[in-house]
């Protein structure tokens, strides 16, 4: 976190969105298809976010983006989530 008086990091809304997939355990592949984007740009927008958070790994840049959010926004669109396997999941749980 950036010290008082300066201006605080602020995640951009695809950014945020990505954060919170990745919190549910979504790959970069399947945050790329639900949000129609490729997967180079997902594995950029998250160099970024290391650079806005001055952080080096995913683990704390969603603990660090988490606790600057103070409310849950929409993750794309839920119909399509609803139907995506998390990364643990099992294909044959899907039935």
């Amino acid at each position: 976190m950036k010290p008082v008086g300066q201006t605080p990091v602020r995640l951009s809304p695809t950014q945020t969105r990505i954060v919170e997939m990745a919190v549910r355990e979504f790959g970069d592949k399947q945050i790329a298809d639900a949000l129609d984007m490729s997967f180079s740009a997902v594995r950029r927008h998250w160099e970024r976010m290391f650079k806005k958070l001055n952080c080096h790994t995913r683990g704390k840049a969603m603990w660090l983006a988490k606790a600057m959010q103070s409310e849950a926004r929409p993750v794309g669109n839920p119909a399509t989530l609803a139907k995506m396997p998390t990364r643990h999941s099992r294909p044959d749980a899907r039935k």
